[in-house]
């Protein structure tokens, strides 16, 4: 199973994203663990790599992952929170402490106990 450097398994980046042979949108292939770092992944697959993303936290049960998004002026930042706003497996995300490059995101236990969709 691939797996990304969240997991410690370091794919390089040029397996990530458009240009590696898979169509743009089929992101069920990465093993995201804790992690995701959209550095690997072009701008306009933010809301296709979170979306598989948060699926795949919510089917893990893990109830807390780490977006890594970039700083400064980030425009992934900003369309990343909007997202994170909007999913309804999210259920609080906050900034990673004084490492604003990335944000910790709160995950809804799956099940019928829980939000999420598992």
């Amino acid at each position: 199973m691939v797996t990304t450097r969240g997991t410690g398994g370091g794919i390089p980046p040029k397996i990530y994203g458009t240009g590696n042979g898979m169509p743009d949108g089929e992101y069920g292939w990465i093993d995201f663990g804790y992690e995701c770092d959209l550095h690997y992944f072009e701008p306009r697959e933010t809301a296709a790599v979170i979306e598989e993303f948060i699926r795949q936290a919510v089917e893990k049960g893990l109830p807390r992952v780490r977006l890594v998004h970039g700083k400064g002026r980030s425009a992934k930042k900003r369309e990343a929170h909007a997202i994170l706003r909007a999913h309804p497996d999210v259920l609080e995300f906050r900034d990673d402490g004084p490492n604003w490059g990335a944000t910790i995101i709160a995950i809804a236990p799956p099940g019928p106990g829980g939000r999420g969709r598992g």
